[in-house]
């Protein structure tokens, strides 16, 4: 966040509709998703109304993929349906794990997967959007 208003100047606004995969540990850290929220604001990318977010949020099922790998594909497909019916253009990651484990059932059901660090190079001009 300091980084990108120390670079207000460079910011190209993204003007997409993003659905964010909240970590299950933001539960124990809520300002995360205020710091989030303002990240949207400043590179204007909107954060349509979903099911599945902030307090509501589902796993991006890390803990249980190995050992409840039918349950695990089915939250995830929710999870993804829930950001493609919210018109959303991309799922944005925080979490190292959610990124990992969100890669392949993204790509299957046709939504883009970014993590943060990839969209704010985006709105700093250093990444292109995925097409």
């Amino acid at each position: 966040m300091n980084y990108l208003n120390d670079h207000r100047s460079s910011i190209i606004k993204l003007g997409k509709k993003i659905a964010y995969q909240r970590p299950c540990a933001s539960r124990y850290t809520p300002e995360k998703d205020v710091l989030f929220d303002e990240i949207c604001d400043l590179i204007e990318v909107q954060r349509p109304q979903r099911k599945y977010e902030r307090e509501t949020a589902l796993c991006c099922t890390g803990p249980i993929i190995r050992i409840k790998s039918e349950l695990a594909a089915e939250i995830q497909a929710r999870n993804i349906r829930d950001a493609i019916e919210c018109g959303a253009d991309a799922l944005i990651t925080l979490c190292p794990m959610c990124d990992r484990i969100l890669r392949r059932p993204t790509s299957e059901l046709g939504l883009n997967k970014i993590h943060i660090i990839d969209l704010c190079r985006m709105a700093l001009g250093e990444k292109l959007w995925p097409v």
